[in-house]
């Protein structure tokens, strides 16, 4: 994500973000009782013209599945007046099942690890489907009536199954974060059950796995119990948890 000409305060903090793992799960970007965190604030001095380029994060592949999963970006030129307080969200690849469990995942399976893989296969629960990628929203608040008001969201990336599908009636059904669909209707995609679906703007989420919108805080769905082994989580941002099948990427169309 870069802006211009707000130089490198922004890239130099993006970077320390995505190197930050320990986002996906721990960190909130609004708290109604305790301020803003998890998301960058930066103030307007003065009038300015800046010009946007907003990238969502990937959804993470699955177990066999090692496919490409990308965020949807976008570039937007914004008039900002003096005493405006913009605020960043940066979304978060989703956790990929390789990352945690090596042994079960394509290099790892060797003659020497074979035994060793063979156990592990008997105690391993389903799942390996990739965790959703999470949503970067840039926003501001409105001081006088203390609204979110949305400037550029770009969605982040499904996560991809475990496996890959037998299904071939539409082999053309890609991952990547996309921009509006109006043939769509405007619902999350939370299910209760399997994967989470990716958290929106200010919608609920009503179970573990779904990501968090951002008038929740933001935080990444957890992997579903079956497959908790893999720590599928979805990314900051409102990535869902994965499951045996991959997770929704957060995101928002609007109204």
């Amino acid at each position: 994500m870069n802006f211009e000409p707000l130089g490198n305060f922004f890239r130099n903090w993006i970077l320390r973000i995505l190197s930050s793992t320990a986002l996906i799960l721990a960190m909130k970007c609004l708290d109604e009782m305790d301020g803003i965190y998890g998301c960058e604030n930066r103030p307007v001095k003065a009038f300015q013209q800046a010009g946007v380029f907003v990238k969502g994060a990937g959804g993470a592949p699955g177990e066999d599945n090692r496919g490409l999963s990308l965020g949807a970006s976008l570039r937007a030129t914004f008039d900002w007046e003096g005493g405006d307080s913009i605020y960043i969200l940066v979304g978060q690849k989703g956790v990929d099942p390789c990352s945690n469990v090596k042994i079960s995942c394509g290099t790892m399976r060797t003659k020497r690890s074979f035994d060793k893989f063979k156990l592990f296969k008997q105690e391993l629960t389903e799942g390996g489907g990739g965790g959703g990628g999470g949503a970067t929203y840039v926003f501001k608040i409105d001081p006088v009536n203390a609204q979110k008001i949305p400037l550029a969201i770009a969605g982040g990336g499904g996560g991809l199954s475990a496996k890959y599908s037998t299904n071939e009636s539409n082999p053309y059904i890609l991952p990547h974060g996309l921009m509006p669909n109006n043939s769509i209707l405007p619902i999350n995609g939370y299910t209760g059950s399997g994967a989470g679906g990716g958290g929106g703007w200010d919608d609920n989420t009503n179970t573990a796995t779904g990501g968090e919108s951002l008038r929740e805080g933001g935080r990444g769905g957890r992997a579903c119990k079956r497959s908790a082994v893999w720590g599928t989580h979805g990314g900051f941002g409102g990535g869902g948890g994965g499951c045996a099948s991959g997770a929704g990427g957060g995101g928002y169309r609007g109204k």
